[in-house]
């Protein structure tokens, strides 16, 4: 019997819309979204991991992205957390499950990034167990950051249900136990829960 259910943040909850929003640097540094955000991956990854935080992360991001003097933490912060679209449908399901099933949130992010979706898209607010990779110290696919997400769940993994959009992530999770399933969009979530035995009204 299912009794959580647990959702990755981008691709899954949110669109990602990493070159739409990295063009934005183009205003403050002369190199291509694709260059930008190749040489953002590796602190993407510190940030992540809660190794840096917000304004340590921007003070070397100006310095590996080249940025301009014009380019404050304010105007690098809205550029780089700006980079999600929502899914309202997603916003429906999450409140239809709701009542059901003890809802959560398992992500690889950082500090800005989940404040931003935080403000922007209310419905990311619903599931009430958060596991995020900065806060925790951990990154999917280790496999002790979904030991912490079924403590916090209080669930067997057999009674859970997690929607990521990376292979590797749900084959880690997979061999825990959890029900992990790949999804991108919302037509695939609803699918993929309904075939796990989820139900909720409206579906």
């Amino acid at each position: 019997m299912i009794k959580s259910v647990v959702f990755d943040l981008g691709n899954v909850l949110v669109d990602l819309q990493y070159e739409r929003g990295f063009a934005k640097f183009g205003a403050y540094c002369r190199l291509p979204p694709a260059e930008a955000m190749a040489r953002l991956a590796g602190l993407s990854r510190r940030t992540n991991l809660g190794q840096l935080d917000p304004w340590d992360f921007y003070q070397e991001a100006r310095t590996v992205l080249e940025l301009s003097p014009e380019a404050d933490f304010h105007t690098f912060r809205a550029i780089y957390g700006g980079i999600f679209g929502g899914r309202p449908g997603m916003g429906r399901l999450l409140r239809a499950l709701a009542p059901r099933y003890r809802l959560g949130v398992c992500s690889n992010t950082d500090m800005i990034h989940l404040h931003a979706i935080l403000e922007e898209f209310a419905y990311v607010r619903i599931p009430t167990v958060r596991v995020l990779s900065y806060e925790v110290g951990l990154m999917k696919p280790d496999p002790r950051i979904y030991e912490l997400l079924l403590e916090r769940l209080g669930t067997a993994p057999e009674e859970t249900v997690f929607l990521d959009d990376l292979e590797e992530n749900v084959a880690a999770a997979r061999r825990l136990g959890i029900r992990a399933l790949r999804v991108e969009t919302e037509a695939q979530a609803r699918a993929a829960l309904a075939g796990a035995g989820v139900v909720w009204e409206g579906k």
